[in-house]
């Protein structure tokens, strides 16, 4: 079983069709972490399941990092990004400040995955329940967790990123 880093599978698996919309709806309708979707995906896939406080840790520390750092950079880009929109001048110093805010929240996310890695290094992982299985259980964890209850919305888009990811990670 192929054991690459956190931030290699999501880079990976991100650009495959339909997982970066999948992923946004998920943020955006759901409110759930991308990065904490995608750790239970990576970790389910490679390692097994998480138990209940492991990932109670790993949510206090995104939640944390994604309120003070990630989402108000986003908002930032998402904003400078509408202001282009509406603007009738494309103004490249506002381009340019929106590329740059827009790596910025990139190289927080790749911090974050980072540290939600390296929370999960000490664990003993439980290979025996590796795989999809794994990979469908952290995911129904982490929604329990979230306080979500899943809809046929929701369990489709699921369900999509399950496929995807489990025969893109074989």
């Amino acid at each position: 079983m192929n054991r690459e880093s956190f931030w290699d599978y999501s880079l990976t698996h991100y650009a495959l069709p339909g997982v970066a919309e999948s992923c946004l709806r998920l943020q955006d309708e759901y409110g759930l972490d991308v990065n904490l979707v995608l750790c239970c995906l990576w970790y389910g896939y490679a390692y097994g399941e998480l138990s209940r406080p492991q990932l109670e840790c790993l949510t206090a520390y995104s939640d944390k990092w994604s309120g003070q750092v990630v989402r108000p950079l986003r908002q930032i880009r998402r904003w400078l990004k509408a202001e282009l929109s509406n603007s009738e001048q494309s103004g490249t110093e506002l381009v340019n400040l929106r590329t740059q805010v827009k790596k910025l929240e990139l190289q927080a996310e790749h911090l974050q995955q980072n540290n939600l890695e390296a929370l999960l290094a000490p664990l003993a992982p439980d290979t025996a329940s590796a795989g999809r299985a794994g990979m469908e259980n952290n995911l129904e964890r982490y929604l329990l967790l979230a306080g979500l209850k899943t809809d046929a919305s929701l369990q489709q888009l699921l369900n999509s990123l399950l496929e995807t990811f489990a025969c893109e990670s074989r």
